[in-house]
C-alpha cells in the first residue's frame, strides 16, 4: 500500500453543487487512495484555516484572492483550483465546469423556444466569469445580453434589501419576452420570486434558467425551475486525479480541465414557446397542459375561437410547425421522460401520452427518433450507469 495522503477540499457543503464535487473525490480516493480527506460541513471556502494547509500534502479550494496564490506557491504545496476565479490569467492547475458549453446549451435552449432577447443575472461579483462566457457566444451569433450585475461592494445587498429591489427595477425595464440565465438556482429562485411580486407572466414574458439542478431551491418556485445538470461529480473525481499527479511529483501537460454539463431539466420556468402572436401563445399554452390527454386540433380551436387554416398558417409562421405537430411533440416528449425515469410499460406510457396504444406510440416513436421505445430505454439505462460509476 502506498502513501496516504493527506488532502484538504475546501469547497463547503452548503450547495449540491459543492457535495457533488465533494462525493466525485471521495469515489476517487477510495478507488485510489489511501487518502484522509480534510473536509467540515461549512460554507464555500470555510473550513480549516488557511495556515493549517501547511501540515496538508493537497488541497483542492476555490481560490478567493491572490494572497492564497502566494501562499499556497510559498509552501510548495500541490493545489487544484475549483473556481474559475484566477484560472487563466495565473495558469494554475484548474477543474471546474466548461463554461463555454454551458453558455451555449442555455442559448440554443431560449432559441428553440423563439427568445430573441436573453439576459444574466449576476448573484455576486464571482458571476463575471459565467456571464462574460454567455455573452462572449451571445455575441457570436450578433446577439446581446442585457446583464444585471453585481460588484464587490454590493455582495452583501440582497441580505439588507437593496438587491432586491434593484432586481425588481431591472425586469421591469427589460424588452420582452425574454429568456434570463441566471448565475445558478438561488438566485434563478429570486428571479422566479421577483416576477411574480411584480405580476411578470412566466414563462410568457420572461423564462429563467438556473444552473446545477439544485432541488429545493427549483421544485419551491411557483413555477418550478428549469436548471442546466452540472456534471459535479465528475468535476470532482477528475480534479483529485489531477491533483494526485501533482502531489506524486508529476507536471501534468493538462492543467486546466473543463468539464460539459449533462443536460437541462426542463421545468415550467422556461416551458414556453415565446411568439408575439397571441393566438399562438394561447394554443400553445393550451397544448401544454392538456396535450396529454385525449385532444385533438378541434379542441385547441374552441380553445383560441379561431378557423384551422388561420391558426395553421399563424403556427407555421411562428414555429415552423402545424398545431396537430405541437399535441404530437408535447406526448412524445412526455413518452421519453417515461421510459427513461420509470419501468411502465408501454401499453400504460401510451395512455398516459395520449397515444391510442402501445403499438401506435411505438410507430411514431420510431418514425420521429429513429429508435424503437425500447431501444431508447436501454440507452437511457447504460448512460445513467454510466454517470454512476
Amino acid at each position: 500500500m502506498g502513501k496516504t495522503h493527506r488532502v484538504a477540499v475546501l469547497l463547503g457543503t452548503d450547495r449540491q453543487y459543492h457535495r457533488g464535487v465533494l462525493q466525485g473525490a471521495a469515489t476517487y480516493a477510495r478507488l485510489h487512495g489511501p487518502w484522509e480527506l480534510e473536509a467540515e460541513p461549512t460554507w464555500a471556502g470555510g473550513q480549516l484555516p488557511l495556515r493549517e494547509l501547511r501540515h496538508m500534502d493537497g488541497a483542492m479550494l476555490m481560490i478567493a484572492n491572490r494572497r492564497q496564490i502566494q501562499l499556497l506557491r510559498r509552501w510548495n504545496l500541490p493545489f487544484i483550483n475549483m473556481s474559475s476565479r484566477y484560472s487563466e490569467e495565473e495558469a494554475l492547475p484548474h477543474v471546474s465546469n466548461d463554461g463555454t458549453s454551458l453558455a451555449k446549451l442555455a442559448i440554443e435552449h431560449f432559441i428553440e423556444r423563439g427568445f430573441r432577447h436573453f439576459g444574466f443575472c449576476d448573484l455576486t461579483d464571482t458571476s463575471y466569469y459565467r456571464r462574460r462566457r454567455f455573452e462572449q457566444q451571445l455575441a457570436a451569433s450578433g446577439l446581446r445580453a442585457h446583464v444585471f450585475e453585481v460588484s464587490f461592494v454590493q455582495r452583501d445587498d440582497w441580505v439588507m434589501g437593496r438587491d432586491r429591489r434593484r432586481l425588481e427595477s431591472w425586469l421591469q425595464q427589460l424588452p420582452k419576452p425574454i429568456g434570463i440565465l441566471a448565475h445558478n438556482d438561488l438566485r434563478g429562485r429570486h428571479l422566479v420570486d421577483a416576477c411574480r411580486r411584480l405580476g411578470i407572466a412566466m414563462p410568457d414574458e420572461v423564462a429563467v434558467l438556473g444552473v446545477d439542478n439544485e432541488l429545493p431551491h427549483c421544485e419551491m418556485c411557483n413555477p418550478p425551475l428549469s436548471s442546466i445538470v452540472t456534471d459535479a461529480e465528475r468535476i470532482g473525481f477528475e480534479a483529485a486525479a489531477l491533483l494526485e499527479r501533482l502531489m506524486d511529483g508529476d507536471s501534468p501537460s493538462c492543467q486546466r480541465i473543463l468539464i460539459p454539463p449533462l443536460g437541462i431539466v426542463v421545468r415550467q420556468s422556461t416551458d414556453v414557446t415565446a411568439t408575439t402572436d397571441p393566438y399562438v401563445a394561447k394554443a400553445v399554452r393550451y397544448i401544454r397542459q392538456h396535450g396529454c390527454e385525449e385532444i385533438d386540433v378541434g379542441d385547441v380551436l374552441r380553445e383560441v375561437t379561431i378557423s384551422r387554416t388561420a391558426l395553421d398558417k399563424r403556427f407555421l409562421k411562428a414555429l415552423g410547425h402545424t398545431p396537430h405537430e405541437e399535441i404530437r411533440r408535447v406526448r412524445l416528449k412526455r413518452a421519453r421522460e417515461l421510459l427513461a425515469e420509470s419501468d411502465l410499460t408501454l401499453e400504460v406510457i401510451a395512455g398516459r401520452c395520449g397515444f391510442r396504444h402501445g403499438e401506435y406510440l411505438g410507430a411514431v416513436f420510431l418514425q420521429e427518433f429513429g429508435q424503437t421505445p425500447g431501444d431508447f430505454r436501454a440507452q437511457q439505462r447504460i448512460g445513467g450507469r454510466r454517470n454512476a460509476r
